[in-house]
């Protein structure tokens, strides 16, 4: 029977070490946090249209998505979360609408089976939308 070891670098970047029954060693895979998931400047978007043309699908789950955001007017930001062919809208700031030309973070989990996608309930410029994926600790 083989054990794993997860080996957690300075960077954040983590790797797994699998001790095999013989005692020798191999690299079984690689993580490495924080993903880029996605990156659009300056692109406009229609209301309520989804802001990317392929949603997020993480590569290691549980995760969560680190989103920056900023637009040129002021609208509410949603998540929008598919598991199998169900979607659901998921307000974030409280449902207020962020103003315009501010950036806002958030933090969102994500499960296994899950794509991930934004919308905005105005018309307007993505100034800056940057996703990463990180570890949920």
């Amino acid at each position: 029977m083989s054990q794993k070891i997860t080996i957690v670098n300075p960077n954040g970047s983590q790797y797994q070490l699998q001790i095999n029954p013989d005692g020798s060693l191999a690299a079984t895979s690689a993580k490495a946090y924080p993903a880029s998931q996605a990156n659009v400047f300056d692109t406009g978007v229609a209301a309520n249209t989804n802001f990317l043309t392929t949603a997020i699908t993480p590569n290691n789950t549980p995760c969560a998505l680190r989103i920056y955001v900023c637009l040129s007017a002021s609208g509410v930001f949603s998540v929008q979360r598919t598991k199998s062919s169900t979607t659901v809208a998921e307000m974030l700031n409280g449902g207020v609408p962020l103003v315009a030309n501010i950036g806002y973070t958030f933090d969102v989990p994500v499960d296994a089976s899950e794509t991930i996608n934004f919308q905005t309930s105005i018309a307007a410029t993505i100034l800056k939308l940057n996703v990463v994926e990180k570890d949920l600790i």
